[in-house]
């Protein structure tokens, strides 16, 4: 701990070395001046913790010095001691009255010097640290808009703190002031409720918490946390004394938090979670009058990603707020809107008395599309399609209204756009047939209910084995083969076809690596889904399965379709460029079913296009079907682009496809999907690599079947 400092200031020699070894003695460090002038400057220079000085000093006396010091901004509040003579009354008097701390008599008593010192340096860190605390208070009191107020009682006189003046904003002079003209600020909603909450905690004895808003003289309002206790005297309340603090902020960014946690940013609207509350309110009004039936109509609009995707974000999001804008100017009162998120919309319709009331009202808010909407110098044409659920209060859950109302919405948007449907109870079948898919699509991840097939591909003139298309089946223990059809649509929803797609590319070149023909393992084709095509994950995950099952490159295919590569054809190009900067092999699916256009095939990286069925069914019967596959099957030719036709049924359809030149022929008249062990005895009848365990093989054609049909 560091020594106080004594600064020792008298012309007498002598009586400075005797102060100086008593001081040292005692634990005090020690500076001399031999006069006034000298004191000043050693002072200014060193800050002591104490300064002693004899009155009588030459060329300066110690009062002048002294009431120097008392000026000086830094040392104005050091403890100052001064020496006089023994009796010399009017010498202490003139010292006070310089500024003086205390005084002690000469000649000097070393235990009463240290004793007198030790006392006022004490009393001076005392006082240095309630100034301190003082003003952190005062500061922490401005930072916390906190202050203070006292009602006198019975006069009713109000005494505001400096910091409540600020906080209140009124001028020092305005400090005091009747109670009637502090309420007068109060906003009419509080007036009556605070009267009545002090006077009640006057009359009672209790302390109060309570909050008071006023109203700013420039407008707006203020918030002032309020805790009062009433204090008694001779058994009468005589006086209340308030702690107030300014929580505006505190109140604004609650109401901000608030409206975020109900609103939609965007829009304005209330978002899914306010309109989850009111709906759940909804459905507990059974007993009630004011909501007896109503209609859920969820909205959804028509071609928004086109818009997004041609105009850009920024007219999309203002198309948002324009369609939030003319569906509130539909409503009616008691109605209510939110904007669920993306495109889609929700109205809960109240005071409904028929079914034909909500579709009529289904009617009205599609009109509203029927105009154009003017953003950014582009008319914007946009539609809708509308899911309608009428309700009982009270007579289902939450979640059945949502779904069923979900599913008229589907049922809307497949019958085409700028329609309305209600829901019918043919749609509940449909409900339960997709929950139970739904849980089948979890269980079957959770039990490894999914497995693979494979179909063969062969050499359309040569008909020797050319690759497999590897095929997603489920294996229901009670159901049996489910077929991709059914769950993939499901998976998408539950959000498990990422890692669903993640399992087969895996599974495919880990079974891919046992198929060994000629030495070799066999290409093996695998299909992609659209949100596994925007998923950043898909080149690792292809990166990995291949390192990890160590097949060949280009011993594998990934399989898309025309109408996924064209949602956001930059992306598509720029992901399918470098899967096949691995050395995997890109094919375009269903061609001919999409929306692609001849020319922008050669604006993306492709090594075969699967001819669709739809053109096969057809080619040995339907000229024109035939003049689209030979069209096809040129323009391949001319982009040195490999051909498979897909579906083959027919030896019709073969001799037709061998004739049109077409590379690759699939389907059931040259074989079945085969499971992985089937797949394996048909590639290698001897059975001599060993076998990847299996279930029960469902029946296909043998090696004599197949050669009889390239014959």
């Amino acid at each position: 701990m560091r020594r106080p400092l004594v600064l020792v200031a008298d012309d007498d020699e002598m009586n400075r070395f005797l102060c100086r070894e008593s001081l040292e003695a005692a634990g005090f460090d020690v500076i001399e001046a031999t006069d006034g002038s000298e004191a000043l400057e050693r002072a200014g220079r060193e800050r002591p913790d104490i300064i002693l000085m004899d009155v009588i000093m030459s060329p300066m006396d110690g009062l002048t010095a002294c009431r120097d010091l008392r000026r000086h901004s830094t040392l104005k509040n050091t403890p100052l001691v001064m020496m006089t003579g023994s009796g010399d009354n009017r010498a202490v008097a003139r010292a006070y009255e310089a500024g003086a701390t205390d005084f002690i008599n000469k000649p000097i008593s070393p235990i009463l010097l240290n004793h007198r010192l030790r006392y006022v340096h004490r009393a001076s860190r005392a006082f240095d640290e309630l100034q301190a605390s003082r003003e952190e208070l005062a500061k922490a009191q401005r930072m916390a808009r906190l202050g203070a107020m006292v009602i006198e009682l019975p006069d009713n006189i109000v005494h505001i703190s400096r910091e409540a003046a600020l906080v209140l904003a009124r001028n020092d002079d305005m400090r005091d002031m009747p109670v009637t003209s502090l309420l007068r600020r109060l906003t009419l909603a509080d007036l009556r409720r605070v009267v009545k909450e002090f006077s009640d905690a006057v009359l009672l004895g209790e302390p109060l918490a309570t909050e008071m808003r006023f109203r700013r003289p420039g407008g707006g309002v203020l918030t002032l946390s309020v805790r009062a206790e009433t204090e008694i005297v001779n058994d009468q309340p005589a006086r209340i004394r308030m702690i107030v603090q300014d929580v505006s902020e505190l109140k604004e960014a609650e109401a901000r938090v608030r409206y975020l946690a109900h609103h939609d940013v965007l829009t304005g609207l209330a978002n899914r979670h306010f309109f989850n509350e009111q709906i759940s309110h909804a459905m507990q009004q059974g007993n009630g009058r004011r909501l007896r039936k109503g209609a859920l109509h969820l909205i959804d609009l028509d071609r928004f990603k086109e818009v997004n995707d041609t105009l850009g974000h920024a007219v999309g999001d203002q198309l948002l707020r324009d369609v939030a804008s003319r569906l509130s100017d539909t409503l009616r009162g008691g109605d209510f809107l939110a904007r669920l998120g993306g495109d889609e919309f929700a109205i809960i319709q109240n005071h409904l008395s028929s079914d034909e009331d909500a579709l009529s009202f289904a009617e009205r808010l599609l009109a509203t599309f029927d105009r154009s909407f003017p953003i950014h110098g582009h008319r914007v044409t946009c539609g809708a399609s509308i899911g309608i659920m009428p309700f009982r209060c009270g007579e289902m859950s939450c979640e059945n209204l949502l779904a069923r109302a979900d599913l008229a919405l589907y049922s809307a948007k497949r019958e085409g756009r700028r329609t309305a449907r209600i829901f019918e109870a043919s749609m509940d079948h449909a409900l339960r047939l997709r929950k139970q898919v739904e849980q089948d699509v979890r269980d079957g991840f959770d039990r490894e209910w999914f497995e693979l097939h494979f179909q063969p591909q062969f050499g359309t003139h040569s008909g020797s084995l050319a690759g497999a298309e590897a095929l997603l089946r489920l294996r229901h223990p009670t159901r049996g083969m489910v077929g991709p059809e059914s769950f993939v649509p499901v998976a998408e929803d539950v959000g498990l076809i990422l890692p669903l797609g993640r399992w087969v590319i895996r599974e495919a070149c880990r079974r891919a690596s046992r198929f060994v023909v000629n030495g070799r393992p066999l290409r093996v084709a695998v299909n992609l889904s659209a949100l596994q095509l925007k998923d950043r994950d898909l080149l690792p995950a292809i990166e990995s399965a291949l390192g990890d099952t160590g097949l060949p490159p280009d011993c594998l295919e990934i399989e898309v379709t025309e109408s996924m590569i064209m949602e956001d054809p930059a992306h598509a190009a720029d992901i399918l460029g470098r899967i096949r900067g691995l050395g995997v092999a890109i094919a375009m699916d269903d061609f001919g079913t999409g929306y692609s256009s001849f020319q922008q095939l050669r604006n993306f990286p492709l090594d075969r296009i699967k001819i669709d069925r739809a053109f096969i069914n057809d080619v040995d019967t339907d000229r024109e079907a035939e003049a689209i596959v030979h069209t096809i099957l040129e323009l391949c030719r001319t982009l040195g682009l490999h051909s498979t036709a897909e579906g083959v049924e027919t030896e019709g359809q073969l001799e037709a496809l061998k004739r049109l030149d077409c590379e690759e022929v699939q389907g059931f008249l040259l074989a079945r999907p085969l499971e992985p062990a089937a797949f394996l005895a048909f590639i290698e009848p001897s059975g001599s690599r060993p076998p990847i365990p299996s279930t029960t093989l469902p029946g296909c054609h043998d090696h004599n079947q197949r050669a009889a049909a390239f014959r």
